[in-house]
C-alpha cells in the first residue's frame, strides 16, 4: 500500500531510524526517477532498511519499504547506487552494508543487488567479505557505478584496521554478470605512516571520465 509520509521516518517504539545513503534514479526501469534511501531501523531489533519513494504533487509516496535482518546485532546499510549491472536491460539497486557486535567496530561488509518491481525489491545476489587476516574491523561506506562502453562495475570505498592500530583505506571494484556470484575485480589499499594510531580511511567515492579520454 502506498503511503504519503512527512519529513520523519516512523518507528513503532521510541527508538530510531537513520538514513545513511540516498540516490535519485530509475530504480524500476520505467523511465521515471525514484528516490532510494538506505540506512537502518531499530524498534528494539536492528534491521537494515531500503526505502523507495516517488514524487507526487507536494509530497513523497512510499513505494517500497524493505527490512533486512542480519545475524549480527549492529547491521546497517551505508550507501546505494542504481544501474543495469548485469546488462539485461533492467536496473539494479546496489547497496553496501556493514555488520558486527554492538558497541564495537563492524567486522564484516556486504554488497547486495536487488531488482525493484515497482512495488517490492527482489534479491538477486549478495556477497559478504572481511578484511585481511589479522584485521579487527572493516567498514565499507560508499558505492558508485563505473560505466564504460555499456559495461558497469561496482566501486566501493571504506577501510579496514590492522594491529597498531593502523587503518587502511580500501577501494574495491566488483562485477556481476547476472548469474554467477559477484566477483572481485581489484582491491586497492593505502595508508600513511606516523605515530601509533595513524592511518587512512575512505568515506565517499564517485566515478567519471576524469582524464577526458572518453
Amino acid at each position: 500500500m502506498n503511503q504519503t509520509l512527512s519529513d520523519t521516518w516512523p518507528t513503532t517504539v521510541a527508538n530510531y531510524a537513520v538514513a545513511s545513503g540516498l540516490t535519485v534514479a530509475d530504480a524500476g526501469s520505467t523511465g521515471t526517477n525514484s528516490i532510494v534511501t538506505v540506512g537502518n531501523y531499530n524498534n528494539g531489533t536492528n534491521f537494515g532498511q531500503i526505502r523507495i519513494y516517488h514524487k507526487a504533487a507536494n509530497g513523497l509516496v512510499l513505494d517500497s519499504n524493505t527490512l533486512l535482518r542480519s545475524p549480527t546485532p549492529n547491521y546497517y546499510l551505508s550507501g546505494v547506487a542504481v544501474a543495469d549491472i548485469d546488462g539485461n536491460g533492467q536496473n539494479d539497486t546496489v547497496y553496501v552494508a556493514n555488520g558486527g557486535p554492538n558497541g564495537a567496530p563492524t567486522t564484516g561488509s556486504q554488497i547486495g543487488i536487488y531488482r525493484f518491481t515497482g512495488s517490492s525489491l527482489v534479491k538477486e545476489r549478495s556477497i559478504n567479505f572481511t578484511g585481511p587476516a589479522g584485521s579487527s574491523a572493516i567498514e565499507t561506506r560508499s558505492v558508485a557505478i563505473w560505466s564504460h562502453n555499456g559495461q558497469h562495475q561496482i566501486v566501493t570505498l571504506g577501510y579496514y584496521r590492522m594491529p597498531g592500530p593502523t587503518d587502511y583505506a580500501q577501494l574495491g571494484v566488483w562485477s556481476w554478470d547476472g548469474s554467477n556470484p559477484i566477483s572481485r575485480v581489484q582491491l586497492y589499499n593505502w595508508t600513511t605512516t606516523g605515530p601509533l594510531g595513524s592511518g587512512s580511511q575512505g568515506y565517499t567515492v564517485a566515478t567519471g571520465d576524469v582524464s577526458n579520454n572518453g
